[in-house]
């Protein structure tokens, strides 16, 4: 299967894409820091921003599956930035987390 994960370079998106490689999964990693994921065979690491909506239907163009690993961060509405950009790049399949009150202090 072919998976794009969101967020893929915090702690949530590494995982999922250890775990989906791990599985035999061809993974699309979007991160604002895809320099942060390391270099592997069925990985394809791409730089977008949930901020930029643009940015996110490229880095989504002709993908079906979606996973979202986007957390609660800093910076207010990305999570609702991150839903609009990705329903607006109309993925046949998206999958959303929510750990909303569980960021470290």
């Amino acid at each position: 299967m072919n998976l794009t994960i969101l967020g893929a370079s915090g702690a949530v998106g590494v995982e999922l894409t250890r775990q989906a490689l791990d599985r035999g999964h061809e993974v699309t990693a979007i991160s604002r820091h895809p320099e942060r994921l390391p270099d592997g065979p069925r990985l394809t690491r791409v730089a977008a921003d949930v901020l930029d909506a643009e940015s996110i239907a490229q880095a989504l163009a002709g993908r079906e599956t979606v996973v979202s690993a986007l957390g609660v961060t800093d910076a207010p509405g990305v999570l609702t930035a991150g839903a609009r950009a990705v329903v607006a790049a109309g993925p046949a399949r998206v999958v959303w987390l929510g750990a909303f009150g569980t960021r470290r202090r």
